[in-house]
């Protein structure tokens, strides 16, 4: 009885762990759509699907998606201008998930941003968005 509840306990391990990184890997594939959905929707002036990628309180913030996009247009213009991005690790801190993205711009240079995201009924949404920096390479 004793190895079989060893085997049953190490199966329910192994399980365990199996669950938590397809979790992970879920969430990161769910944040990479959330966030080039947005920055497609950007590369196309589409601002009501940019605008529907956003956290509520964003939404609320901005009550319409082109004073959103305006603001992003001025404060963001990696973002506006994005050519390229990647997808790089995502940082859980003080309870809440960031996932850093290097971004290409068209005549702006490579930057590192960290996308603040939260879980709504909705899925997956933009809650932030922070400049890390902008990366030397090239200029």
């Amino acid at each position: 009885n004793r190895p079989m509840r060893l085997l049953v306990f190490a199966l329910f391990l192994t399980f365990g762990l199996n669950c938590g990184a397809l979790a992970q890997g879920t969430r990161e594939v769910a944040f990479s759509t959330v966030i080039g959905g947005q920055l497609r929707a950007f590369e196309q002036r589409d601002l009501v699907s940019a605008f529907s990628y956003a956290a509520p309180t964003i939404q609320n913030m901005f009550g319409a998606p082109v004073r959103f996009g305006a603001m992003v247009a001025s404060g963001y213009p990696m973002i506006w201008n994005a050519d390229y991005s990647e997808m790089l690790d995502v940082i859980e801190r003080d309870g809440e998930i960031w996932q850093k993205v290097m971004i290409t711009a068209k005549d702006a240079g490579i930057h590192l941003l960290a996308y603040r995201m939260i879980e709504t009924d909705q899925g997956w949404k933009i809650a932030a968005v922070q400049i890390i920096k902008a990366l030397g390479i090239g200029t």
